[in-house]
């Protein structure tokens, strides 16, 4: 039994699965059974020091844009802790 979880663990937790990790970024998927699609969320390191999060509906390939999906409270805090901790590795 682990005593701290790590954030990769506690988005398994919740059903994403980490996909791929770079120094530029994360992607983590999860499949919503309930509508019957793929949640997709990627949080990018930009050029100018700054970090973006997306969070979208991967499986909709009929248009060029895909659906955003919210995010919960719970989801926003581990988002935003996995930003905190690629700062520190990126600076």
């Amino acid at each position: 039994m682990k005593l701290f979880k790590s954030i990769d663990d506690k988005f398994l937790e919740i059903g994403f699965e980490k996909i791929i990790e770079t120094k530029y970024g994360v992607s983590y998927e999860r499949i919503n059974k309930k509508c019957n699609y793929m949640q997709k969320i990627d949080i990018i390191y930009k050029r100018n020091g700054e970090y973006i999060a997306k969070s979208y509906d991967a499986t909709n390939s009929n248009s060029q844009y895909s659906p955003v999906v919210g995010v919960n409270k719970y989801e926003m805090k581990l988002i935003l802790q996995k930003i905190k901790k690629m700062k520190l590795h990126n600076e």
